[in-house]
C-alpha cells in the first residue's frame, strides 16, 4: 500500500512540474507576441471603422437583419 501511494505522490509531482512549464511557456508567449497581437487588433479596428465612415455606417448594428420586422 505504501508503494501505491509513492507512485501516487510521484505522479502528481510530475502533474505539478508539466503545469508550472506550461504556465512558463504560455507567460513568454505573452510577453513576446502580446504587443503584435495587440498591434494587429488595433490595426483591424482601424480598417472597420474607416470602412464603416466610407460606407455611412454608423457601427451600432442599425441595421434590420433577420426578422427585422418590414412592413
Amino acid at each position: 500500500m505504501k508503494n501505491h501511494a509513492l507512485r501516487r505522490g510521484q505522479g502528481m509531482t510530475e502533474y505539478i512540474i508539466i503545469i508550472a512549464v506550461v504556465a512558463i511557456a504560455v507567460l513568454f508567449v505573452v510577453k513576446e507576441f502580446g504587443g503584435t497581437v495587440g498591434g494587429k487588433f488595433t490595426e483591424a479596428k482601424g480598417t472597420i471603422q474607416t470602412n464603416l465612415d466610407a460606407s455611412g455606417g454608423s457601427g451600432a448594428g442599425g441595421g434590420a437583419g433577420a426578422g427585422g420586422g418590414g412592413p
